[in-house]
């Protein structure tokens, strides 16, 4: 699976409001090189905004306010 189509799964699984627990299993920063290792942690930041449910709603408008 794609990174996205895992955070579109998250999104699913927050949306059914049965969701009680995650667990966010082996992030092993030792592996890889830096590059691999801030990959791996801006995936699992991606999936774990979606299954508390972090929407993605595509670019702010630039008036220097924001949206919650």
């Amino acid at each position: 699976m794609s990174l996205r189509e895992d955070i579109q799964v998250m999104e699913q699984a927050h949306r059914t409001g049965r969701l009680s627990a995650v667990d966010l299993v082996e992030f092993n920063p030792n592996i890889g090189d830096k590059r691999d290792m801030h990959l791996t942690i801006q995936a699992a930041e991606h999936l774990l905004q979606a299954v508390f449910g972090h929407q993605r709603r595509g670019n702010y408008p630039n008036d220097g306010t924001r949206q919650l």
